[in-house]
């Protein structure tokens, strides 16, 4: 399968203006843009927007973890989604209106502070958010601070982007590589490092491929295997690929576990490892992590023990 707007959510292209280019900085974030998307999109600034979006969502999830969503409520916002009789233009007056009305009272301090506390919750989580896009910056994501909130980003992002993968018409959808060979020597080529995965044939079966916004800089992409399972279905895993530019400080070939219980999976399991110019991370359901922990033996990287996890 050739290269193709996976989403069609630019079909005339990256916009030129501001909204527009934010806006699929977001979809780059999501993995929701092909190649040349990509590349139309990097500019000077391009790496520093991906790392912002990451800690941003990483900062909401640690704030956010143990808030409980009032019961009903999700399906109460998609009902009214649904619902064909809302007549959106005026919803939308009305709000404005409403906002518009309680403006002084939200200038005022104790409707943040006081009166609102989830509202200065998620005011602090944007402050978070921009403070370590500026610790980041300055520091280049090393030391020991930055090394955890990047490893935060990371899972939170590896994890999320597998368990959309796993609906097939989303994998459908995106990934622009179905054959693994070309998989290999395209990505291979924008990562500038060949990938080393696992052998496809007749026990492994490759599911596809495509490019994807994991934490860091530069570019990346993912990979995805169903593997047999003699107890179910097939263990389908993600090998997440980008170059290597020192985010974390691990030994070579050998893995490291990954806390996925901070970004709300606490049934996957997720392992990174660094070879070769290049940054691996390994995601699947933690009832699968015999079979993740024989790929890794088939890929000669050591098994995490309990010195290497981050």
């Amino acid at each position: 399968m050739s290269d193709h707007n996976a989403h069609n959510l630019f079909p005339n292209g990256i916009p030129a203006d501001a909204e527009g280019r934010a806006a699929a900085i977001r979809a780059a974030v999501d993995g929701e843009l092909d190649p040349s998307e990509m590349d139309a999109l990097r500019d000077g600034a391009f790496e520093r927007r991906i790392a912002f979006e990451h800690g941003l969502r990483a900062a909401v999830g640690r704030a956010m973890v143990d808030v409980r969503i009032p019961e009903g409520l999700r399906d109460r916002v998609l009902a009214a989604a649904r619902d064909p009789g809302i007549d959106r233009d005026e919803a939308e007056e009305r709000l404005a209106e409403r906002l518009e009305a309680r403006a002084d009272e939200t200038r005022d301090r104790t409707f943040w502070v006081g009166r609102r506390p989830m509202v200065g919750a998620a005011a602090a989580v944007l402050l978070l958010a921009l403070g370590w896009t500026f610790v980041s910056r300055i520091a280049g994501l090393g030391g020991a601070g930055g090394a955890t909130a990047y490893s935060a980003s990371l899972v939170q992002f590896v994890t999320d982007e597998h368990e959309r993968t796993l609906d097939d018409s989303y994998a459908k959808q995106k990934y622009v590589y179905t054959a693994v060979d070309k998989a290999i020597s395209e990505l291979g080529g924008k990562l500038q490092h060949k990938p080393r995965i696992p052998t496809c044939g007749k026990h492994t079966k490759f599911r596809g491929a495509a490019p994807c916004g994991v934490p860091g800089k530069g570019p990346s992409a993912q990979f995805q295997f169903d593997l047999p399972n003699d107890e179910g279905p097939p263990t389908t895993v993600s090998i997440f690929v980008k170059q290597d530019h020192g985010e974390l400080n691990l030994e070579d070939d050998a893995a490291y576990l990954l806390n996925t219980g901070h970004c709300g999976h606490k049934d996957a399991f997720a392992c990174v490892w660094r070879r070769d110019g290049l940054l691996y991370t390994m995601v699947s359901k933690s009832c699968h992590e015999a079979a993740c922990l024989g790929l890794l033996d088939s890929l000669g990287v050591r098994q995490p023990d309990p010195d290497h996890h981050l």
